[in-house]
């Protein structure tokens, strides 16, 4: 069975980072393109295209660091009850060498994921009043392995090198590898857009099965720095969802979303990105055959980091 440290590395994972090639919190989701219904703002002169152009033959690095520090953790057995706090960090690094690129997206490549690691350090004061401690130091489902993409037909294929998929490698290669496109193609500074509903489970991963809320996401700026066109976006919402874990019991996640992000128009590169927020996990679960409830609170904050080589 897993430690309940596990499910909750994997809920902070899947939520804020599922893999870095994906958009973490602070770059927005699902905008629409051109949908009137999905932007407002006042008029601008310049309209942009926030895919970018991503560079053939050329290799996109995406990292993510995410710290959680001091969430309250609750776990209620029956009448037993005992709380105490985690502090967890995620860093996750991703490698894409851009094989095939056409009309502005990325067609074929290969997806190396160079880091996918979580540790975990939890104090909890037990029900007779002794202090445990726990340190866990885990890698991540997709740690060390490589894959190839592919995009035909308006769908992605995700083939992965080596050693057979286990089945939560298989759920997670069921998702988009990449989210490019998920980005406006055609949006004025000042504009907004929105992801909402079914939209946000494509952001979330996937061991996830449903999830709600909204985020939206407005075109601060378009900047020049030497040479090159950076987009600043900020991002402001809330998602909620229910995440499955490894022994496929229902998690509930619930998480603010405050950031920004810094996007090159020229290289279709996240160069730079951070976002905060609140965040909640709660569910059953079963451990050592003793059913308990688990609750965990906080604040998380993120860094996100891109470059072109």
């Amino acid at each position: 069975m897993s430690s309940p440290q596990l499910y909750i590395a994997l809920a902070a994972a899947l939520v804020l980072a599922c893999d870095s090639s994906k958009p973490a919190p602070a770059q927005g989701g699902n905008a629409a393109q051109g949908d009137p219904a999905k932007s407002s703002g006042p008029p601008s002169a310049d309209t942009y295209n926030l895919r970018g152009a991503p560079v053939k033959g050329a290799t996109r690095r995406a990292e993510l660091d995410l710290t959680m520090s001091d969430a309250q953790v609750t776990f209620k057995a029956g009448p037993l009850s005992f709380s105490g706090t985690q502090t967890l960090r995620v860093q996750s690094t991703d490698d894409l060498e851009i094989l095939e690129a056409s009309d502005g997206q990325v067609r074929k490549g290969r997806l190396n994921h160079v880091l996918d690691k979580s540790v975990m350090n939890m104090r909890m004061t037990m029900p007779d009043g002794t202090v445990e401690t726990t340190n866990d130091d885990t890698n991540g489902p997709l740690h060390g392995r490589a894959e190839t993409i592919e995009h035909v037909s308006g769908q992605w294929t995700r083939t992965i090198e080596g050693a057979a998929a286990t089945q939560q490698q298989a759920r997670l290669l069921k998702d988009p590898p990449i989210y490019d496109s998920m980005y406006p193609t055609a949006v004025k500074v000042g504009e907004s857009w929105t992801q909402s509903g079914p939209e946000l489970r494509r952001w979330l991963g996937g061991d996830f099965t449903s999830a709600s809320g909204e985020v939206k996401n407005t075109l601060l700026s378009v900047e020049v720095q030497q040479g090159e066109k950076v987009a600043v976006i900020e991002s402001i919402g809330e998602i909620r969802g229910t995440m499955l874990d490894e022994d496929n019991r229902p998690m509930e996640v619930s998480m603010g979303v405050q950031g920004t992000v810094r996007r090159s128009l020229d290289r279709a590169v996240d160069l730079d990105g951070t976002s905060q927020g609140a965040m909640t996990i709660s569910g059953e679960l079963v451990q050592e055959g003793v059913a308990m409830t688990m609750s965990v609170t906080g604040r998380y904050s993120m860094r996100v980091t891109g470059s072109l080589r």
